[in-house]
């Protein structure tokens, strides 16, 4: 399952109008900028500045304690009835770039005067 991140208009256009998360990664930045975790939701147009103010400050938290987006390694495990789940684990950055993303697409959508939706 994943997320996809966009703003009014723009889905379908051109990859850098949207944003895609698996739902674990969705919740921990959601979570980095001090908010509970939603599958779908908007931010409107006047909830634009004070979101990239939570971006900014999470990307410069990472940015200054890297053992914060130090990555995590890959596991298997195995489930109470033999499911095999595989976590793919994330690379050492991964969040500061994908905060650093958002930034971008949240700054794009105040430019433009449009909401952010994320489903």
């Amino acid at each position: 399952m994943s997320v996809t991140v966009h703003y009014d208009a723009a889905r379908d256009l051109d990859e850098d109008t949207w944003l895609n998360f698996s739902n674990r990664n969705w919740a921990s930045v959601l979570q980095l900028i001090g908010l509970d975790p939603e599958w779908t939701g908007t931010w409107a147009v006047t909830d634009l500045p004070r979101i990239l103010a939570r971006v900014r400050f999470a990307v410069q938290s990472v940015e200054a304690m890297p053992e914060l987006d130090g990555g995590t390694e890959s596991r298997e495990s195995r489930g109470a009835n033999g499911a095999r789940v595989i976590d793919c684990g994330l690379p050492e950055g991964y969040y500061g770039r994908r905060l650093r993303d958002l930034e971008a697409l949240l700054d794009a959508a105040h430019e433009r005067g449009v909401a952010v939706h994320w489903d």
